[in-house]
């Protein structure tokens, strides 16, 4: 929750100091695909295939919003 909440205070600050929606959303939408990866390497969770499409959709998403 902590990781959470600092990541939040941060994508806020450079979007107050200027920072594009359309390029800071899309970092902060990759958190979920850090946070499976990370669990991945730290504490064996397996990735589900549902969970691999989910992140597709995600990297999909933040494709069309950027064109």
């Amino acid at each position: 929750m902590v990781c959470y909440v600092a990541v939040m205070v941060l994508f806020v600050a450079a979007f107050r100091k200027g920072g594009s929606l359309t390029v800071l959303y899309p970092i902060y939408a990759t958190t979920f695909i850090w946070a499976a990866l990370l669990a991945l390497a730290f504490y064996e969770t397996p990735i589900k295939p549902v969970n691999v499409g989910g992140m597709g959709l995600l990297v999909l998403g933040m494709y069309l919003m950027g064109k």
